[in-house]
């Protein structure tokens, strides 16, 4: 089931660090580093009360969901450990501020809205949704920009990367979640703070696009329009 959340945007340019290192060598730090990092394209003044751990909520619909603080240098082990357990077939869900140069003829003022283009790839095995996670996880997990995940067709069973690189899980059988977040020694709360509760007019969130990437995330869309992705949605963030 494609659940579909709508958070305020800001975006702004920033540039790219050169980072080759897989995921799949990159050790998990939780334990030994207590310090809750924040990616690149992400800017966040306050981080008061913030740390790697999860909550679980029923939702009116029946469903349960999730959410879950994860460190910058956990994204994407964390959500591989996630992802493979959503039931196939599923679909590839990739959400990414509106680029530029599109935005400039939909914002009248500088108190329009932002948007985000909303795109889908379906019909996908994780292993393949995986392979692609996997090219571009710097881009996936640091632009401030990319909101991912990896949904089943069937039902409501989602893993959720939001902005701010809040985790989401969607789902109406949460126990094999919550058995790999007990595993993965992520610790559960009555109720996860996340960054957006430490918003306000004096410290605001920002999200930027990493624009020196090779590719840019507006690139990887291109190439993966070759291989069946879609634009499903262009709305206000």
């Amino acid at each position: 089931m494609k659940v579909l959340c709508s958070m305020i945007l800001l975006s702004l340019i920033f540039g790219c660090k050169d980072s080759n290192k897989n995921s799949e060598v990159r050790e998990m730090t939780r334990n030994s580093d207590k310090i809750f990092k924040i990616v690149e394209g992400i800017k966040v003044d306050n981080l008061s009360g913030i740390f790697e751990s999860y909550s679980i909520e029923k939702s009116p619909k029946g469903y349960s969901t999730i959410t879950i603080n994860i460190s910058a240098q956990n994204i994407i082990p964390i959500f591989k450990q996630l992802a493979q357990n959503v039931k196939e077939l599923g679909f590839l869900l990739i959400e990414v501020g509106t680029h530029q140069d599109i935005e400039k003829t939909l914002r009248k003022s500088d108190h329009d809205p932002f948007h985000k283009d909303v795109y889908y790839l379906d019909g996908m095995k994780w292993k393949d949704a995986e392979k692609i996670i996997n090219q571009y996880e710097h881009q996936f997990s640091q632009d401030g920009l990319v909101n991912f995940g990896f949904g089943s067709h069937s039902g409501y069973d989602e893993v959720y990367v939001s902005s701010y690189k809040v985790f989401y899980i969607y789902a109406n059988e949460p126990e094999k979640y919550l058995k790999a977040l007990n595993r993965l020694k992520i610790p559960k709360v009555d109720r996860v703070k996340t960054v957006w509760s430490n918003f306000n007019h004096k410290s605001p969130g920002r999200r930027l696009a990493l624009s020196n990437c090779k590719p840019t995330i507006w690139g990887i869309i291109e190439r993966l329009k070759e291989r069946g992705l879609y634009l499903a949605e262009r709305r206000e963030d």
